[in-house]
């Protein structure tokens, strides 16, 4: 029965914050005339409703009232009922019907595929551990127990990555030593794959015939969904809590998805949700925020650069930019632009928009890891397979460009084109190609784009922009052979096509799963978790100070979260390589402390930190607190030790 209630509730905390709000407000503004069919208005509900929930919790943060379930509930409720009176009071626009009569069971199959790969990796990790999710859990669990928003005072950590699992919490009454944290971060990267999907059919639109839209559309959802599944940004940063690159991921290609269907449909209003949501982008992640402002650079310089080709070179003298930047200069989105400027400048700044914290992003490579990742690297990590046939991709758009121009009919019935329509091409190609090459460029060489940020953490980004390019790739490979008659050659192809797929692309889940490895990792966790319980009761803020080992314990970060005592506590002990940082001295107390408890640079420690209990692995580095006369062990769980300092 309590299992039931609580699937109630999150089933009704996850409609209220996540889906009434945002459609509310969609239908408010959108009235009858939605272009965004079925899947793209549930879609876009929910992810407007991160956005809207998000700032209504600074709102209310911000004016002085607690995070209490009734002051959520009333605000959301809110906004839900004033954008649903004006939904009712303006007049109606005529509907416009969706014709569109594809075969959607296929994509049924491709997201319930995608749906059971994430899970059968995922399903063992169901208890949280991973060192990320431990940090991020910290801020949350702030926000629950203390009703407010934190000031965080480190640059790097953003109110938009916890908001999200605060608000669920607080409303379902389930906490964070649950399934929950993944929970929904699965279900924001299943979101990212469907808005893969729209985007990747919404840019096929503008070039092809509906049909072949949608195949392109499945092909990018394979691409992303299916293959390579496991690998980063997706299941493995799903179990290991990289929130804000997963919630990134699903607001990058749905603000370029609003963009591209407000080009396409001549609706302005897309165009300004689209704004809003690179409002609540950055609240959420700032490496997302600045992948996503280079990749429009990126757009926008390609586009102008295509308009010139075509002026001067292919001499279309009457060829225009015009009707696009049309549909993003007007009053609906300079009012939302003005929202978001509102919200930084008066409600809450972005803690990384600051000077020191732009400084450590911006300018030439500083370290190793920030000078660029080789080609082999990036092929590896983005997959060989989506690699291939998004340099396929590529050639096929800029071939499908050329023979625009030329206006070359045979080759338009070939592959199904829509009649020429030159700037929708030189759209369609400007973002495709743009997206995956200013990432390469930021991976591959971000000395010449003055970046200082770590190569691999940018490079993970790469994957979703390939997935585009990849099924445009695939179609140009097999749509030649579904125009003949000949059934045998197009299985033989699409074979050839899809087999290395399967065999690259699914690598990974069985690499990835061992089954042994996860119980092992479950008990040490639960080992900890009973460690850190005691630890509450047995210690105060005011006398005492803990030491864990993050080498060897298993879910050694979330003991801040049984404590809640302060982000720094307890100390840590982290890996030999960090404390020889040639660049940054660091304090080594904290190694000393548990190699050499018993020397005399460590009594200096003890003295100087306070530190009097100690939290290890059993029989990694125990040894020498065992013998040592001034140590004693207090509690062990088997796996989990804590020793207490006998001294003064």
């Amino acid at each position: 029965m309590t299992i039931l209630l609580d699937l109630v509730k999150i089933d009704l905390t996850l409609a209220l914050l996540f889906f009434l709000p945002g459609y509310s407000v969609l239908i408010a503004l959108m009235r009858n005339k939605n272009p965004l069919g079925i899947l793209g208005t549930l879609l876009i509900s929910m992810v407007l409703s991160l956005g809207i929930v998000n700032f209504a919790l600074i709102f209310i943060d911000k004016i002085g009232l607690e995070l209490l379930p009734a002051n959520i509930i009333f605000t959301v409720l809110f906004i839900s009922a004033v954008a649903f009176l004006f939904y009712a009071i303006l007049p109606e626009k005529k509907i416009k019907k969706n014709s569109d009569k594809n075969n959607w069971l296929l994509f049924l199959l491709v997201v319930l595929f995608s749906v059971f790969l994430r899970i059968t990796f995922l399903l063992p990790k169901a208890i949280p551990h991973t060192t990320d999710l431990g940090h991020h859990m910290y801020w949350v669990n702030y926000i629950i127990q203390f009703h407010k928003l934190p000031i965080y005072g480190i640059p790097d950590v953003i109110i938009g990555e916890h908001l999200f699992f605060g608000s669920v919490s607080i409303l379902s009454e389930i906490g964070i030593f649950t399934a929950l944290p993944m929970a929904l971060l699965f279900a924001i990267n299943i979101l990212s794959l469907l808005a893969m999907f729209l985007l990747t059919k919404e840019i096929a639109d503008l070039i092809f015939k509906k049909e072949s839209g949608f195949f392109i559309g499945i092909i990018s959802l394979i691409s992303i969904g299916i293959f390579y599944s496991i690998a980063s940004p997706q299941a493995t940063y799903i179990n290991g809590g990289v929130i804000g690159n997963i919630m990134g991921n699903l607001f990058i290609p749905i603000i370029f998805y609003l963009f591209i269907k407000a080009f396409h449909e001549k609706t302005p209003t897309l165009a300004a949700l689209g704004i809003f949501l690179i409002g609540n982008l950055a609240y959420t992640h700032h490496l997302s925020s600045f992948i996503f402002i280079y990749s429009l650079v990126g757009f926008l310089i390609l586009l102008f650069a295509g308009f010139l080709i075509l002026r001067f070179f292919f001499r279309q003298t009457d060829f225009s930019l015009f009707p696009f930047f049309k549909i993003f200069i007007n009053l609906k989105t300079v009012l939302a632009i003005a929202l978001v400027l509102i919200w930084v400048l008066f409600l809450r700044l972005p803690s990384y928009l600051n000077s020191s914290a732009i400084d450590t992003a911006v300018g030439s490579p500083s370290k190793s890891t920030r000078v660029g990742l080789s080609i082999n690297n990036l092929i590896n990590s983005t997959g060989p397979w989506r690699v291939f046939y998004s340099l396929i991709g590529i050639i096929f758009l800029l071939v499908l460009f050329y023979q625009f121009t030329k206006n070359k009919i045979d080759f338009q019935k070939k592959y199904q084109t829509q009649k020429p329509r030159p700037l929708e091409m030189l759209v369609a190609t400007s973002l495709s190609i743009s997206w995956f090459a200013t990432i390469f460029l930021m991976s591959y060489r971000p000395d010449l784009l003055k970046i200082d940020i770590i190569s691999g953490r940018i490079a993970n980004y790469l994957t979703y922009p390939s997935a585009l390019l990849a099924a445009f790739g695939v179609y140009a490979v097999l749509q030649p052979f579904a125009t003949k008659k000949n059934n045998f050659v197009y299985l033989l192809i699409f074979s050839v096509v899809f087999i290395p797929g399967v065999i690259s692309g699914l690598f990974d889940v069985s690499e990835n799963y061992s089954e042994s490895k996860e119980l092992i990792e479950t008990e040490d966790t639960v080992q900890t978790f009973r460690a850190s319980s005691y630890l509450n009761e047995e210690t105060s803020w005011e006398s005492d100070r803990i030491l864990k080992d993050h080498i060897y314990l298993t879910g050694d970060t979330w003991i801040k979260n049984f404590l809640m005592r302060d982000y720094e506590e307890p100390l840590s002990r982290t890996y030999s390589r960090k404390y020889d940082d040639s660049v940054n001295s660091r304090e080594t107390c904290t190694r000393d402390m548990i190699g050499l408890p018993d020397e005399e640079v460590s009594r200096k420690c003890f003295q100087e930190t306070g530190v009097n209990f100690i939290v290890l692995k059993n029989g990694f580095d125990t040894i020498q607190f065992e013998k040592s006369t001034n140590f004693s062990k207090i509690f062990t769980t088997g796996k989990t030790v804590i020793f207490k300092r006998n001294y003064e």
